[in-house]
């Protein structure tokens, strides 16, 4: 099946559907309110889930909590803050684990005031979930000139992240209209040997805002052998503010798909 977590209103609730189209009556996780911008990885039986704070602490903590049943879950504390002028806020992180337990990674979307004080995409790893995690000194790995790039997000069939030919894809969004407009507006796809050099692709779609529709927060993962793109998408109609989650199904595998040039 597929267990989906998703936020409404800094609430975080939790479905799960056995076609990857219907889904259960939402249930609310005791995750606390506010918690947002997260990520689910279950390993050896643990669902880890690393997210922001709001209101609090302004998007400058990732916080970690832990459960055995997809709804109650425990507090692990702050595992990494925001600082310095490369990273003053953070947003959507992507965590996973390789090698046995030994080498867990994130990818993760923060601010990049150095530059151009627009959102990039910086690397981190940690020897435990909930251990020191330890940024990169190449940070930032994927930057755009006046461009926001955010939401890293590696294609997974369950929790194991697809590599095809040795190499990492990642999808993320992007954009860069005139006078900031739809800056989260395209789904990219980038592919990298070691996580620190990308190779931008280009868009994989344009999602671009149009008439109040905002298309945004890819994730990609592969269930009996299909492709399901998840996204959340946003109608503003001037007067009032709706929210979706859309999901697209492509026939081939993930590693199919990555083929495609």
């Amino acid at each position: 099946q597929i267990d989906l977590w998703y936020q409404i209103s800094y609430i975080i609730y939790y479905s799960y559907s056995t076609d990857g189209l219907t889904y259960s009556t939402r249930v609310a996780t005791d995750i606390p309110s506010g918690s947002c911008r997260g990520t689910m990885l279950k390993y050896n039986g643990v669902y880890y889930f690393y997210c922001c704070n709001l209101p609090g602490n302004a998007n400058t903590n990732y916080s970690l909590f832990t459960s055995t049943d997809k709804i109650h879950f425990t507090s692990q504390g702050v595992i990494m803050s925001a600082g310095g002028v490369y990273d003053t806020q953070f947003g959507n992180p992507f965590v996973w684990q390789e090698n046995s337990g030994a080498n867990w990674l994130m990818l993760y979307e923060c601010i990049n005031g150095s530059t151009t004080n627009k959102y990039s995409i910086a690397l981190a790893t940690a020897s435990a979930p909930g251990g020191t995690w330890t940024k990169s000194a190449s940070n930032m790995v994927l930057t755009g000139h006046g461009e926001h790039y955010g939401n890293p997000e590696l294609p997974r069939v369950n929790d194991q992240v697809i590599k095809y030919n040795s190499r990492y894809y990642m999808f993320y969004h992007g954009g860069s209209g005139a006078n900031g407009e739809h800056p989260y507006g395209d789904v990219l796809r980038a592919n990298s040997a070691d996580l620190i050099a990308w190779v931008k692709e280009g868009a994989l779609s344009d999602n671009r805002e149009r008439a109040g529709i905002s298309n945004v927060d890819q994730c990609l993962v592969q269930f009996n052998s299909k492709s399901y793109m998840f996204y959340s998408v946003i109608i503003n109609d001037g007067s009032n503010v709706q929210s979706y989650i859309n999901v697209e199904i492509d026939n081939r595998t993930v590693a199919q798909l990555l083929a495609i040039k």
